[in-house]
């Protein structure tokens, strides 16, 4: 495979990935009573602060698995691409 391909393909993960976490940080934010309704609804048991805890959780664990998965191989490819060009 092509390096520019490559890189191509990590910018385009690295865009949707973003998108999909403001999108989520937009729902957490505007419809956390929502959220809350439903998770209760299959899970009777859990507290409004354990479902924000939770939710906080996993959306910084996207965002870590964003930057070292896709953000951080770009950056090298770039940097790579950079200094062979000099």
């Amino acid at each position: 495979m092509n390096l520019k391909v490559f890189e191509s393909i990590l910018r385009r993960a690295t865009l949707i990935g973003m998108i999909l976490l403001f999108f989520s940080s937009f729902m957490i934010y505007f419809f956390n009573d929502l959220i809350y309704l439903v998770h209760t609804y299959f899970f009777p048991n859990l507290t409004p602060s354990l479902i924000d805890s939770s939710m906080y959780l996993m959306m910084g664990f996207f965002k870590i698995s964003i930057f070292v998965l896709f953000l951080i191989p770009l950056l090298a490819i770039k940097w790579h691409q950079k200094s062979y060009r000099e």
